[in-house]
């Protein structure tokens, strides 16, 4: 039984390199964070699913609006008309995408889904507006919107805009933030020393236990205990396993990373719609974090 659990986890983190991109949204979106830990270097306990660490997330990149476009063109390119474009409206952004911002996203299931934008030349206005639907498994935007929650969608409308739209960044100390985890869990439900090795995986989540979000923001690293202490670098953040206690619960310490983290977060799109659920269901799995160099010691 220890074998074949152990086998399967080993098979599904080898199936997670081997998805295909259909399975997963087009891009990962970059945040930073600032991770904290209580009493850090201290030995604490933790129930399976229990957060060995808590962070402040925001976008890694914000500007707001200098310019808006008419009412007719706001309707064409996806805003709402409950929260249209004002001058001052922000927008966010990730380095590995610089000419893209997006205004807040909605988890209508049909129709307009949002709003974002596009300076292909860098000069500080936008050039194209697009209208973004419902999305899907291959959404190509996924960010949070002005309450905290992730929601995605796929680009199938573009038009240039007469004139371009003007805007300018925002410093990092006014962009809001929000709050994330890294939690762990194991391949058993109870950890046993007959059940050694196990598969260990410490996974970030920008989703508070308990609450029902449309896109989960949430990425994953996986480590074999073996019976002996292990240290693994989660995006800056040394974590040490030291054992488990005889209810199964993990016993570690952790030294929290001492500065902001850049974190690529690749996001998986759930939808209470029957048809899209089973698509996932078929084609998507648990994604691994996609910054592998993240891990390596400091």
């Amino acid at each position: 039984m220890m074998k074949d659990s152990l086998a399967a986890g080993l098979a599904t983190a080898a199936m997670l390199g081997a998805m295909p991109a259909a399975a997963q949204t087009q891009t990962a979106t970059r945040f930073v964070a600032e991770f904290t830990a209580a009493a850090p270097g201290e030995e604490h306990i933790a129930e399976r699913g229990d957060p060995v660490l808590t962070a402040r997330i925001r976008p890694e990149l914000a500007v707001e609006l200098l310019e808006v476009p008419d009412e007719d063109t706001q309707r064409d390119i996806g805003a709402s008309r409950d929260n249209p474009l004002i001058v001052g409206t922000r927008l966010y952004g990730s380095s590995n995408r610089p000419s893209l911002y997006c205004h807040m996203l909605t988890n209508r299931v049909v129709g307009s889904g949002g709003t974002c934008f596009r300076d292909f030349d860098g000069d500080g206005a936008f050039e194209q507006g697009v209208k973004l639907e419902a999305p899907g498994l291959n959404t190509d935007v996924v960010l949070l919107d002005q309450d905290g929650d992730w929601y995605g969608g796929t680009f199938v409308e573009r038009e240039r805009l007469r004139p371009p739209l003007a805007y300018r960044p925002v410093p990092a100390e006014d962009v809001p933030s929000w709050a994330a985890r890294v939690s762990w869990s194991a391949n058993v439900r109870r950890v046993d020393p007959e059940d050694y090795p196990v598969l260990l995986t410490f996974n970030i989540s920008a989703r508070e236990e308990g609450e029902s979000t449309s896109v989960i923001g949430e990425c994953a690293t996986r480590r074999i205990y073996e019976g002996e202490p292990i240290t693994l670098w989660f995006y800056g953040n040394k974590i040490t396993v030291l054992g488990f206690t005889e209810d199964g619960d993990m016993r570690y310490v952790v030294d929290p990373a001492t500065g902001p983290e850049t974190l690529g977060f690749i996001y998986q799109f759930e939808s209470r719609n029957p048809y899209v659920g089973i698509a996932i269901a078929r084609n998507s799995t648990e994604l691994p974090c996609p910054d592998p160099e993240a891990f390596a010691e400091r």
